[in-house]
Parts: C-alpha cells; sequence; structure tokens
C-alpha cells in the first residue's frame, strides 16, 4: 500500500502516468485523494499557540491568491520550512518563538532574512487574515 509522501515524492509527469485515463488511473487517483484527505482533515493535534503562517510576498505577487509555507504537521512532528501552498488550512502553523528562533539555509533567522529582502516573506496571524477577509480565491482576468 503507497503512503501519501510516496506519491508526494513523485514529478507530476510520474503522478499523471500513474493516473492515467481509465478505471485504473481513476483508483490510483481515488486512494491518492484519499490519503490526503486523512492526513489534513480533523488536525485537532495542532495547539493555539501556533497561530502564525509564513506568507511569501515573492510566489503570492501576480499569483491572484496567497502562496504560504509548509505542510501542517502535528505538534509532536518536526516544523515544515520548506515547499508552498496556497490553501490555508494545509500550511505549516508557527508559535512565534519557532519563527524567531528556527535557523533557515545559511544560517540565518527568519528576522534575519526579513532585514535583507522585505519583500520575501511575513509571518502573519492566522486571526488577522481572517480579520482582512482572507479566502482561497482565483480572479479571472
Amino acid at each position: 500500500m503507497k503512503t501519501l509522501d510516496d506519491y508526494l515524492s513523485k514529478s507530476s509527469s510520474q503522478l499523471l502516468a500513474e493516473f492515467k485515463w481509465g478505471s485504473a488511473g481513476e483508483s490510483e487517483f481515488r486512494k491518492f485523494i484519499d490519503l490526503a484527505k486523512e492526513e489534513f482533515e480533523d488536525r485537532k493535534d495542532v495547539s493555539e499557540d501556533r497561530k502564525y503562517v509564513l506568507l511569501s510576498v515573492k510566489w503570492s505577487r501576480g499569483n491572484d491568491n496567497c502562496v504560504f509555507w509548509g505542510r501542517l504537521t502535528s505538534d509532536d512532528q518536526r516544523r515544515s520550512y520548506s515547499g508552498y501552498t496556497d490553501c490555508l488550512d494545509h500550511c505549516e502553523r508557527y508559535t512565534k518563538d519557532e519563527i524567531r528562533d528556527h535557523k533557515l539555509w545559511g544560517g540565518q533567522t527568519f528576522y534575519e532574512l526579513v532585514k535583507e529582502d522585505p519583500t520575501g516573506t511575513w509571518a502573519i496571524g492566522v486571526k488577522s487574515l481572517d480579520k482582512m477577509g482572507y479566502k482561497k480565491t482565483v480572479i479571472w482576468r
């Protein structure tokens, strides 16, 4: 039986080959969707103090929606500081200390990185996004 990580470790072309047309491909795609739902539904193991997300201004600009860092993990798992998603429900949640203290590439902290490139990534509270009326939207031109 495949795990979600088995699917996520593949390239887009590999996945497309597995999800080929017809009943076999549909069955494989359904397995993938079910695993993804299990992974992200009912995340009750994320503590209240993890109330910040990292918004990538760089990748959101011109993208018609917000792009956030990481994949949501449980409290007992290592935090995700790589990858992007446009889904607020599935992006990683951080505490203020995790954002302040975590060493990124080159040994920089998040705050040192923001000083170097203020247009790259910003930490923002999930409640602030809610107040601004955030929801995933695509604007057709």
